[in-house]
């Protein structure tokens, strides 16, 4: 087992959507799953219908047989391609991001809702999970007044966090979610620290390619 040491995290602000060029996607080997290689452009835009395409060899054309994970840039077909076959998004959005604070410490938490559907004469308790879910924490050295300045969208404003395990290969989790507090701490014989809580909201991935 490998062990890690905290090493990288940011907050993030996503900037106005650009467009998809022929974007390559790169396999995973298993010829079913395909990523965006490019960490800049992973964010896939829903509001904006994508076109997926692929080239088994005669051109590329476009295909519908699949699903996207947009926050992690992904695509994943039902079945498998061919070995020699290449994927592309042909045209479509992906969110630009702007890095609005880095991090000295940092928490997440998954969680699930658990319901009891036991029944009448169970000896036992049956469980069922109803959703998923998670939200954390983010402190970082005070810098400026952003979020205190710009309190009115700051707490509306969708925000990405990202948490690296192993900065150097890009693996960690993605979440995209909404301020939940803001605490400014300061003492005499410190520096300014800020502490950030958060809501995730939609499914939180962990980027392993």
């Amino acid at each position: 087992m490998t062990t890690y040491w905290g090493k990288n995290a940011a907050l993030y602000k996503g900037g106005t959507p650009l467009a998809y060029t022929d974007e390559p996607l790169h396999d995973s080997g298993n010829h079913t799953l395909y990523y965006v290689n490019d960490v800049t452009k992973r964010l896939i835009d829903v509001a904006t219908a994508v076109v997926v395409q692929v080239d088994t060899g005669g051109g590329y054309a476009t295909v519908t047989n699949y699903t996207l994970e947009p926050t992690a840039g992904i695509v994943t077909f039902n079945s498998a391609n061919g070995a020699s076959d290449t994927v592309r998004i042909h045209t479509g959005n992906y969110i630009p991001l702007s890095k609005v604070a880095d991090a000295t410490e940092w928490e997440l938490s998954l969680e699930s809702e658990v319901k009891d559907s036991s029944r009448l004469g169970d000896s036992w308790k049956s469980q069922v999970v109803v959703q998923l879910g998670g939200n954390g924490k983010f402190g970082h050295i005070y810098q400026d007044n952003l979020y205190l300045v710009d309190i009115g969208s700051i707490f509306t404003d969708t925000l990405y966090f990202m948490f690296y395990v192993d900065a150097a290969n890009k693996h960690g989790y993605v979440a995209r979610g909404f301020l939940k507090s803001n605490s400014v701490k300061v003492a005499v014989d410190d520096i300014i620290t800020e502490d950030i809580s958060f809501e995730a909201t939609g499914k939180i991935v962990y980027w392993k390619y």
